[in-house]
């Protein structure tokens, strides 16, 4: 694995996702929010989202293209929101596909 790698992992296993409930029949997902982080765990959601914007790809979600970062089964992507200046971090798992 490299640096990135594990940086990634290590960011992903130290953080509680939560459930996407209103999404549960259409899109099923977890997500972070920033704003709910710790100023550490703030500072890694902040690297992590450069590596989506660096190493991602633009794939459709239904009507809107996202950026997806595929790492270790799953596929994460950033979503704007108005209520949090940093977006909500999604993950779901890679072969979930909406066209």
């Amino acid at each position: 694995m490299t640096k990135d790698e594990i940086r990634l992992k290590k960011f992903i296993e130290s953080n509680s996702w939560i459930f996407a409930k209103t999404y549960a029949k259409t899109a099923p997902h977890e997500y972070l929010v920033y704003d709910k982080l710790d100023e550490e765990m703030q500072k890694e959601y902040d690297w992590f989202i450069k590596q989506i914007e660096e190493k991602g790809v633009d794939e459709k979600f239904y009507q809107t293209t996202f950026r997806y970062l595929y790492f270790d089964g799953m596929k994460y992507w950033i979503h704007g929101s108005e209520e949090n200046d940093k977006g909500i971090l999604n993950r779901d798992p890679a072969g979930n596909k909406y066209e």
